[in-house]
């Protein structure tokens, strides 16, 4: 693992945001129906926590270097 590897699990964190973004833009246009919403936030979550567990090791073996 190298610095580099960190950053870039950092970046893909922020991918939360963007796929919130576009979750809202998709509800203001009409593409998501309300009883679709609820499954689609989880997924987001679910996403979003393995983004972090991947961040965190990489960030671990970075630290155990």
């Amino acid at each position: 693992m190298d610095i580099y590897n960190l950053e870039q699990k950092i970046m893909n964190c922020w991918g939360t945001k963007d796929d919130l973004d576009l979750l809202y833009h998709a509800i203001l246009d009409g593409s998501v129906v309300e009883d679709e919403l609820p499954s689609i936030i989880i997924g987001i979550s679910t996403l979003h926590e393995l983004r972090c567990k991947s961040l965190f090791e990489t960030y671990e073996a970075n630290i155990n270097q």
